[in-house]
């Protein structure tokens, strides 16, 4: 996820995946949460395996989301 924040103020986004894949976070969130403090790629979610899931982020005022890219 590219993301930034307003004055470049840390900012908490939640990420929340199903149960199936519950744990299996990025290593910029750690706990199914990313603290977004300036403009740049977040890494927030790496599934062992490919396939389909959902991912639903809560984002605080403050907090624009650019673009959301998936990879291996």
């Amino acid at each position: 996820m590219v993301a930034g924040s307003s004055n470049n103020q840390s900012q908490t986004v939640s990420v929340d995946l199903p149960s199936s894949d519950a744990g299996q976070y990025g290593s910029d969130a750690p706990n199914g949460n990313v603290v977004v403090s300036g403009s740049r790629l977040y890494n927030i979610v790496s599934l062992k395996q490919f396939g389909s899931t959902t991912v639903t982020l809560t984002v605080p005022a403050g907090v624009s989301l650019y673009t959301f890219t998936f990879g291996s």
